[in-house]
């Protein structure tokens, strides 16, 4: 099931000025934003259209505060879930690694290095 992400109104105009004044195709500018509707950005450009209201050329402080967020909360989810990948990614390779060498590793504290934890004889 997927999930569907709601963009404020300031953060839609700020991508719809991008691609109005031709920093952004539609296409870059949803990969930018992580926008996950291939017609999103066409369906609130026809929505502005529709209720006759006109881009913003300059935000105002707190628009562009609000906007600023938005992003950065991006930017710190695609960096979590990024975190969340290479940890997984560590634990297979471990677990891979103690099928091969037929024991445990574990951390040795004091080095931070892994080694096996059974003696070899």
């Amino acid at each position: 099931m997927s999930t569907r992400n709601y963009f404020s109104r300031t953060f839609k105009l700020h991508v719809l000025q991008e691609v109005e004044l031709g920093k952004l195709s539609k296409e870059e500018a949803r990969l930018k934003y992580g926008i996950k509707g291939h017609s999103a950005i066409l369906n609130w450009q026809r929505n502005l259209a529709m209720d006759n209201l006109e881009l913003p050329m300059k935000s105002s402080d707190n628009t562009k505060h609000d906007l600023d967020s938005e992003l950065e909360i991006k930017k710190l989810k695609k960096e979590l879930s990024d975190a969340k990948f290479k940890l997984r990614a560590f634990e297979i390779y471990i677990q891979e690694l103690e099928k091969e060498t037929k024991g445990n590793l574990v951390k040795k504290s004091a080095t931070g290095q892994l080694i096996k934890s059974e003696k070899k004889q």
